[in-house]
Formats: structure tokens, C-alpha cells, sequence
């Protein structure tokens, strides 16, 4: 705490050097003012002296017989015995009797028959757990088959097996809907085909047509050496066939080239022709989307795999018990197991 007041030092007339001043009383003033304040908080959080006449003035210890004494500040006196003179400093076993003996600080002796610590031991299965009892004392557990549920689980297996399962899941519905892909572009292709053939014969009729028009054109040109009168008839058919020709072949070349562009785009939806006939076409294919089915269902088939194994990785490290008949105590090793003994019964939990 800094103080709170500077002194000013006043001298006597005839000096001016401090002057009754404004400056000068309120210099006072602010001083004044600070120190009611600190008395006020003083005064607010001081310790009572009536109340301090319970606190504590002296504490001495006797280590004869162990017993502190309290003297308060109102002369009044209180002991506390801590009974250290009841304290055990000796111990021996009687191998008859089979008794501990305890000599306390006093001389005091104690006997304590060890059977009293002796507590028989029963093992109970579980719904997961069971227990059998050898001939040699010895205490084997196993984990029942089929009785592992989530909540045995370790976390980080717990949180494989469901990923795993999960992407299982994904695999199937993606090997589902290549599968139908992979139904629609063989039917898309199959069309394809129908009408690929479908144009040929088109072709094939037109070229028909067109060697029938050429015949007759032939025997129009014949028939106009014979007859000029006809001639003239013959040479106006023979311009009409010659026409109609014209107009077959140009029909058979339309079909032709549709037959070819039908064929490309069979190809296409079967195996791709790598973006020439169809954009994406070599993702976009029977044959690829055969392809992803087939990939689909070995991951759907690893995954499982996954899943059986961690399985059989949890159910490894079933734990060995045995009674060790000299010490009665009840051993144990191997497994994941957590063991506590509770008013006679054996308590167990899977540790994770």
C-alpha cells in the first residue's frame, strides 16, 4: 500500500511560500479522502476480536502417549488422542495355532487367526463367461461361443467393423446398380444390333429395286429400235426408270451408312470405342460396367472377410485361472479380462 499523503510543509508569515490555497486544500482534501476510505475497508473486513478468541494459540504434542494438546486464544484447552501408543511395532506367526501375533507400542499383545482371511471363493458364469474347476484347484474361463456383443468390443474394433460393414453396404449397392447399367446397355446394344440388320436389309431390297429398274430401262431402249412411235413412249419410261435408279441407289447408299452408323453404335455400347462413336463411351459400356460388377462383389466379398476376422482376432486371448494352494490365492493371465473379489463373489469386466 503507497501512502497517501505528502506534507506541505507550511511555514509561518511573513513566507508565501504556502499559501492557503486552493491547490494546497484540496491536496489535503484528496489525501483525507483516500485514508476514510482505506479506514472504512479496515473497519468492513477486520477479523473480530470476539470471534478470534476460538482460533487456535499454541499446539503441543506429548510423544509419550501420543495425545496433542490445542490452546485457544480465550485460555481454553482441547486433546486429541491419536492412540499411537496402540500402534503395532512387532509382529510373529505361531505355526500351531496358525495365528499372527501383533505386539503394540504398550506392550499389548494381539492374536489373530488367519482363517478369518480365508473367504470361499465362487465362480459364477455369465452370460459371455464360464468357469470350470481342475482337478488341481486350477480355475480355467472361456468366452462362450456367439455371446461377443458390440459393447465387449474394443473401440477401435467396434469402429473398423462398422466401416467395414458400411462400405460393404456401398460396394453391394454399387455392384446392384452396375449390374442394371450393365442390363441396360446390353438390351441398348442388343437393338442396336436389330437395327443394324434391319438397315442391311433394307440395303439389300434397294439394291434389288435398283438392278429391276435397270432391266427395265434395258428392255425400254430395245423396245424404242423397234418401234419409233413407241420409241418416244419408251424413251420417256426409260428416263423414269433411269430416275427411279438414281433414287434407289441413293436410298441403298442412305441405308448403307445408316447400317454402319447402327453398327458403331452397337460397338459402342458394348465395349466403347474410346470416345469416337459416343462421348465417354469407354466408362460408358456393357463390358465396363461388367467390369465394376465383377469389382464390386470381390470388394463386397473382402469386406466381409474384414469383418470375420475381427471377429476371430476378439475372441483370441481367452484368459487361464488357476489356485495357487499354498498361497490360496487365485492367479490369472492371458486374455483382456479385468478380475475384483467383492464380498465373496468374483466381479469381472472386459477391458478395452
Amino acid at each position: 500500500m503507497q501512502k497517501a499523503h505528502e506534507n506541505i510543509n507550511w511555514e509561518n508569515e511573513p513566507s508565501d511560500a504556502t499559501p492557503i490555497n486552493e491547490q494546497n486544500l484540496n491536496q489535503m482534501d484528496g489525501s483525507i479522502d483516500i485514508i476514510d476510505n482505506r479506514v472504512i475497508i479496515l473497519d468492513t473486513t477486520k477479523f473480530d476480536k470476539a470471534d478470534a478468541q476460538g482460533l487456535i494459540k499454541s499446539l503441543t504434542f506429548n510423544r509419550a502417549n501420543g495425545v496433542f494438546t490445542i490452546t485457544y486464544f480465550n485460555g481454553a484447552t482441547a486433546t486429541i488422542d491419536t492412540m499411537l501408543e496402540k500402534l503395532a511395532v512387532n509382529f510373529d506367526f505361531d505355526e500351531t495355532a496358525q495365528q499372527l501375533i501383533i505386539t503394540l507400542d504398550d506392550g499389548t499383545i494381539k492374536r489373530v487367526d488367519l482363517s478369518a482371511f480365508i473367504v470361499p471363493l465362487e465362480f459364477v458364469d455369465s452370460d459371455t463367461t464360464a468357469f470350470q474347476i481342475l482337478a488341481d484347484g486350477k480355475v480355467t474361463a472361456i468366452v462362450k461361443e456367439g455371446s461377443i456383443q458390440e459393447k465387449h468390443l474394443r473401440p477401435d474394433y467396434l469402429a473398423d467393423i462398422r466401416v467395414e460393414t458400411a462400405k460393404s453396404e456401398a460396394y453391394k449397392n454399387a455392384a446392384a446398380i452396375s449390374a442394371s447399367t450393365a442390363s441396360v446397355s446390353a438390351y441398348n446394344a442388343k437393338e442396336s444390333e436389330k437395327a443394324a440388320k434391319e438397315s442391311q436389309t433394307e440395303a439389300k431390297k434397294s439394291e434389288v429395286s435398283s438392278a429391276a429398274s435397270a432391266t427395265s430401262a434395258s428392255a425400254s431402249k430395245q423396245a424404242a429400235a423397234t418401234s419409233a412411235t413407241q420409241a418416244a413412249e419408251s424413251a420417256s419410261a426409260a428416263k423414269d426408270s433411269e430416275d427411279n435408279s438414281k433414287e434407289s441407289e441413293t436410298n441403298a447408299k442412305e441405308s448403307e451408312n445408316k447400317s454402319i452408323e447402327m453398327a458403331d453404335m452397337a460397338e459402342s455400347y458394348a465395349v466403347g470405342t474410346g470416345g469416337r462413336v459416343r462421348e465417354n463411351d469407354s466408362i460408358d459400356n456393357s463390358k465396363f460396367y461388367s467390369e465394376q460388377s465383377k469389382s464390386s462383389a470381390e470388394k463386397s466379398e473382402n469386406a466381409a472377410n474384414t469383418v470375420k476376422d475381427a471377429i476371430n482376432n476378439i475372441n483370441l486371448g481367452i484368459p487361464n485361472f488357476w489356485v495357487d494352494m499354498t498361497t490360496m490365492c487365485l492367479m490369472y493371465s492371458g486374455g483382456r479380462f479385468d478380475f475384483q473379489v467383492k464380498n465373496g463373489n468374483l466381479l469381472w469386466g472386459l477391458t478395452l
